[in-house]
């Protein structure tokens, strides 16, 4: 048994019980390469000090600086201060890296509060107070303003704002002169934070911007949409706000926008509606608007699998679909599609359709169009197969269809697992030299193979 190889499976796995007991059960090698150092970057960061001081105590282990930093970095941000101190006094490391930022953002105030008595050096030039802010933390912000002199940018309230912080952003107001910028209560409307909005309007004079409206409506917040309608002049015009709505299927968004709004939609209101599946979305701006829409709407449709909307759209609309409808589901594996759109459209689909299919492991969608429809395939369809190791689609291919009797590989084809290269070797000898075969380093019968089938081409 590898046992560090074992240790290193517990650590990722956040197994700590389990790797302390390897440690103080099993003969290990120290392991200084720098994929070992993840293992400790996690340990700090899920606060586990006991592994850690008994990792270093056995001389397995020994971190550089910079992985020092992050360890900091990652307890700090946690809310690990035992950790903290653990990292800086008793390994000597006098660097946060980001560990100041991270403490802010998570608003672990204790640990914040070391690591400026201890003056350890701040790695990263980001805001704390913005950071603090953002996250809303106000005892964190409180304190920075106390006792360091950063300051902050207008990003703290704009932050504060998109992040529904009220009461920093009133602190803020009240105790810096930054301000802040249009983005605070654009953010905080496209957020659904009212009472934000409502107080940025009233005591700030930054307003919104042209687009504010839009995210609101793209974000389905109809009250938002409506308050800013009643209240701020920026959203005079806001000609994609009905297509953003019903790209989101928010279909109370859609018929407020159309009733009380003149810029309308696009045909990209229909066309985003059904992509989304969005049945009723289409169905209103059928009856209620006259843009209609494009092929887009049912090939997008198709795609998705959404079978109830592409059949009303055949129902009830003209512009039909292409032959991206019928390549798509085949690439998603949808037969259910495929077979709908053979036998209700007649538009069809082109080789791409059993070569997406073949790429993807659709057997079924591969041998349902080889028997029902004429377009074929390509011979990438089997090299498309042979890369992800579908062999029953490979075999069913050189045995189906004339295309792929040979193999023009016009990439270099990987391959990874035995069988595959069994099978290639057996049926395309010649090609076979041109593929890039790689073994695991543990996967000694493909290794030995690998040497056996070499020695067989150079003879």
């Amino acid at each position: 048994v590898d046992t560090n190889r074992a240790l290193g499976v517990a650590a990722r796995q956040g197994q700590w019980d389990v790797a302390r007991w390897i440690v103080e059960n099993c003969e290990l090698e120290a392991r200084l390469e720098e994929r070992y150092s993840r293992y400790f970057r996690r340990a700090a960061g899920d606060g586990n000090l006991e592994f850690l001081r008994l990792a270093t105590s056995r001389r397995l282990w020994k971190p550089n600086a910079g992985t020092a930093f992050e360890m900091i970095s990652l307890a700090a941000g946690a809310g690990h201060l035992e950790v903290v101190k653990w990292i800086h006094e008793e390994l000597g490391i006098n660097s946060a890296g980001d560990g100041y930022v991270q403490a802010a953002m998570g608003g672990h105030l204790e640990v914040l509060k070391y690591l400026h008595e201890k003056h350890l050096r701040n790695g990263s030039k980001r805001s704390l107070m913005d950071a603090a802010a953002g996250c809303g933390f106000l005892d964190v912000v409180q304190w920075l303003h106390a006792n360091s002199d950063r300051g902050c940018t207008t990003n703290a309230m704009d932050w504060a704002a998109d992040g529904g912080h009220l009461n920093v952003v009133q602190w803020l107001h009240e105790h810096r002169s930054e301000g802040c910028t249009s983005a605070a209560m654009h953010f905080a409307a496209a957020n659904g934070h009212m009472d934000v909005v409502k107080w940025l309007h009233s005591h700030r004079s930054e307003g919104c911007q042209e687009t504010t409206l839009s995210m609101a409506a793209k974000y389905g917040k109809l009250e938002m949409v409506q308050w800013l309608h009643d209240n701020r002049h920026e959203v005079f015009s806001c000609p994609d706000a009905m297509d953003i709505a019903a790209t989101r299927g928010y279909l109370d968004v859609v018929k407020w926008l159309h009733e009380n709004r003149g810029e309308g939609c696009t045909v990209e209101a229909m066309n985003l509606a059904a992509d989304g599946g969005h049945l009723e979305v289409v169905k209103w701006l059928h009856e209620n608007r006259s843009e209609g829409c494009t092929k887009i709407a049912m090939d997008s449709a198709a795609i998705h699998g959404d079978l109830a909307v592409v059949q009303w759209l055949h129902e009830n609309r003209h512009e039909g679909c292409s032959v991206e409808a019928m390549d798509g589901a085949a690439e998603r594996g949808n037969l259910e599609m495929v077979k709908w759109l053979h036998e209700n459209r007649t538009e069809g689909c082109t080789k791409w359709a059993m070569g997406k299919a073949a790429s993807y492991n659709h057997l079924k969608v591969v041998k349902w169009l080889c028997r029902n429809r004429s377009e074929g395939c390509t011979s990438d369809a089997v090299v498309g197969a042979l890369r992800y190791g579908y062999l029953d689609v490979v075999v069913f291919l050189r045995t189906e269809r004339l295309e792929c009797r040979n193999l023009e590989m016009n990439f270099p084809l990987r391959i990874s697992r035995i069988e595959v290269a069994e099978w290639v070797l057996k049926h395309f000898p010649r090609e076979f030299k041109d593929c890039s075969v790689v073994a695991e380093a543990d996967d000694w019968h493909f290794g030995d193979w690998l040497e056996w089938a070499n020695q067989l081409l150079v003879e």
